[in-house]
């Protein structure tokens, strides 16, 4: 079930916009998510304006007009959190994402990128991922979001073609520094970790990058199981 007391409910259109209408998406970050990367889901669902007017955007973009990697892949980024914001918000916010409800989000929902009619299923394997292919692109899992617990956390600042190094890089230290996505047990040694890092090269020595005290070799690599509660702002 999507939640124990929220039903799934369709998304609603976006009413379409004038195309000299501002993406809003920084409004959206700046009003909702905290210090700590954590949405205020509620508030967005009571005050939701200018989530409505960065989906509208989203629909209307060109991305003909990005021809460059960098720019297209920030634009995507931003696209990709947003409609999952957009989606959970919108369609009922449910205390935790089971099978049933995952796979309404992720593949029944329906959202207009760039014009093209797309799932968030589609915008993340067909239009993310393939960019994210090379060095560094094992960070950029780590820049989307979701409402689930083991999510990433959303940064408070869209991202951008000319900082987008920089704010995957951050995006991967906030990630692997939080305890709940790298458990380490000296005891067996083992080191347990996220599966968002499944695909992720050489692991332990990426793992140690970002490491004051670092793993060694020999500890075996497990999964960490996924937290589907949604978070939420407390």
């Amino acid at each position: 079930m999507l939640g124990a007391c929220t039903p799934w409910r369709p998304v609603p259109p976006v009413v379409p916009l004038p195309s000299d209408v501002a993406f809003a998406w920084p409004s959206v970050l700046e009003q909702a998510v905290d210090a700590g990367g954590r949405l205020d889901l509620r508030r967005l669902a009571a005050a939701h304006g200018a989530l409505d007017i960065a989906v509208a955007a989203i629909g209307q973009a060109d991305l003909a007009s990005l021809p460059g990697r960098a720019e297209r892949l920030a634009f995507l980024i931003n696209a990709s959190n947003t409609l999952w914001v957009y989606a959970v918000v919108r369609g009922g916010i449910p205390d935790r994402l089971g099978p049933v409800g995952r796979a309404d989000l992720l593949r029944l929902a329906r959202f207009n990128v760039a014009g093209q009619d797309r799932s968030l299923e589609s915008v993340q394997q067909d239009m993310i991922l393939p960019l994210a292919d090379g060095p560094g692109g094992w960070r950029v899992p780590l820049a989307l979001y979701c409402p689930a617990v083991s999510c990433p956390r959303l940064a408070r600042t869209p991202y951008t073609a000319a900082g987008l190094d920089a704010a995957l890089e951050d995006a991967a230290r906030r990630f692997l520094s939080d305890p709940a996505n790298v458990v380490l047990d000296p005891a067996a040694r083992v080191v347990r970790v996220s599966a968002l890092l499944g695909r992720t090269p050489g692991l332990l020595a990426t793992l140690n990058r970002y490491r004051t005290i670092p793993i060694p070799a020999d500890y075996r690599v497990e999964p960490l199981p996924f937290d589907w509660t949604v978070a939420q702002a407390p």
